[in-house]
């Protein structure tokens, strides 16, 4: 094309036997031109170097932008590249400094976090509960160390456990950004050098008297099917809650007795035998036809069910226990195990746990049958016990 004219241009598309980039380049400044991409969407560029690098940049949508006011942008930055600036690297530098923190979370939760992490959730619940309301608007590279020491100080008055947490995923969300190149390759992480505070591992089980009886009590009495055989069975199976909560029909087999996971916490698939108990349970628990979740979401149409604190709490108030977890349910049903005189290495497989204790090399050695069968006689205490309230209060 001789020579630019608006007319000329609205008529250039994507040549048919082109397979790249295709761009019309202006005869009268040289670097400057119309790039048409195959859906012939058009936009126009400079070409220039920097050190040794041939670099492209977009400086309009066309016909947006004019001809002419594109060719004065494109002389204007010719300029400034004359004078030693790298148009690119100033722009990115600009974007750099206007990144806010709710911005930044935004691109972790889509780029990293739900992609990879099977927490991911967990990971939205903190942004949006202490991450947002105290710093999204703050711009990233603004943050210092003061500020994310304040943050931890105030979540840390309630909670230390859960302030080490924030912590740690606002560690993670600046490493991302370096990483993902929003943020220099040069910038500090503002978290690093942050005490945590000191944390005592959890040792919360129920024990084998009387508070055990008042939470299956509790329990028993809830008159949702649903949340009444939901935490029976994390008493009966030791499942994570997680594990739970996503579980489909589709991987029960009533006839093995066993739950199929593809795709477990620790990475890795697994069979977990049942035991006669959790069966029945199971089968107790109505189907829809429309969800094929086991615990379908009462809200969303073939969702599984999210949220189940609230009927924890219920529980928990009724059987007069305050300082429990769900997750507690998990460990008293490994430390029922363990009094019962049930080999470690068992125990950790029932429940699907690799603990730095036993190797993978040692679970391998175990079949089904005395998991099944230490399944069956916790299984069986458990049920037993219940039965000696009822009695009691007959």
């Amino acid at each position: 094309m001789p020579k630019f004219t608006m007319k000329e241009l609205i008529k250039a598309e994507y040549p048919n036997d082109k397979n790249g980039t295709y761009i019309i380049w202006d005869d009268q400044l040289q670097g400057f031109g119309l790039r048409i991409h195959p859906t012939n969407s058009k936009s126009w560029i400079i070409q220039y170097r920097s050190g040794n690098k041939q670099r492209f940049m977009t400086i309009g949508q066309f016909p947006k932008v004019s001809l002419d006011k594109a060719r004065k942008v494109a002389k204007e930055k010719f300029g400034e590249i004359a004078g030693g600036a790298d148009p690119i690297d100033e722009r990115k530098r600009s974007k750099e400094r206007l990144l806010t923190i709710e911005q930044l979370c935004e691109h972790y939760m889509n780029e990293y976090a739900k992609p990879r992490k099977k927490s991911w959730k967990e990971d939205e619940r903190k942004i949006e509960r202490h991450v947002q309301p105290r710093i999204g608007k703050k711009t990233a590279l603004s943050l210092k160390r003061a500020d994310i020491m304040r943050i931890h100080r105030e979540i840390g008055k309630k909670s230390p456990y859960e302030a080490n947490r924030i912590l740690a995923l606002l560690s993670k969300l600046f490493a991302f950004g370096r990483a993902a190149d929003y943020l220099p390759e040069t910038h500090i992480n503002p978290c690093r050098d942050v005490e945590k505070y000191k944390e005592k591992p959890r040792e919360r089980w129920l024990s084998e008297g009387e508070e055990f009886l008042k939470l299956l009590n509790a329990i028993s009495q809830d008159t949702n099917i649903y949340y009444r055989s939901f935490f029976t069975l994390l008493i009966l199976t030791g499942m994570r809650k997680g594990e739970l909560q996503n579980l489909r029909w589709s991987q029960i087999d009533f006839k093995k007795a066993s739950i199929y996971f593809s795709d477990t916490k620790s990475g890795y698939s697994e069979t977990k035998p049942l035991s006669d108990h959790s069966i029945k349970v199971l089968k107790e628990i109505p189907r829809l036809m429309d969800n094929p979740y086991v615990f379908p979401s009462p809200t969303e149409l073939g969702k599984p069910i999210v949220n189940m604190d609230k009927p924890w709490r219920r529980i928990k108030k009724r059987a007069g226990i305050d300082d429990l977890r769900i997750h507690d349910l998990r460990r008293t049903f490994v430390s029922y195990m363990a009094n019962d005189k049930i080999p470690l290495e068992i125990a950790s497989k029932a429940v699907g746990h690799r603990s730095i204790r036993v190797t993978e090399t040692v679970y391998a050695r175990f079949k089904d049958d005395p998991i099944r069968e230490a399944i069956n006689q916790t299984g069986d205490k458990i049920i037993s016990l219940q039965k000696i309230k009822q009695e009691k209060t007959a």
